[in-house]
């Protein structure tokens, strides 16, 4: 009995890589509360507004400030933590969970 011949790809690697990388970005945009941020920068333009910004610059500025919020974001720890919260036992029986909590014990160790 023969082996198995490997299966040809589907897609070719960069069609893939567009793919899984459309595929995350809209997985991210669904975390994001699009409706919350729409309006909080129409407070700031209020803001911005009452402040005496002249009226033509107030959509740029408020769109740099909240650019520049969103930037901060991949260095926030509270992605990864949640301060004031014990981790549930029922989550440890997720095997990934267990092997990154063991990763992280042995680089805390390693430091």
């Amino acid at each position: 009995m023969s082996a198995p011949q490997p299966k040809s790809p589907l897609l070719e690697p960069e069609l893939a890589s567009t793919l899984l990388d459309e595929v995350i970005y809209e997985q991210v945009l669904n975390m994001i509360d699009l409706d919350g941020l729409f309006h909080f920068e129409q407070e700031l333009w209020s803001a911005l507004n009452a402040c005496g910004l002249e009226a033509d610059k107030v959509p740029s500025m408020a769109r740099a400030m909240i650019d520049r919020a969103l930037r901060r974001i991949p260095e926030e720890p509270r992605r990864y933590l949640q301060f004031g919260k014990r981790v549930e036992t029922d989550m440890m029986d997720c095997a990934l969970c267990e092997e990154e909590a063991r990763r992280a014990k042995r680089v805390l160790r390693s430091s």
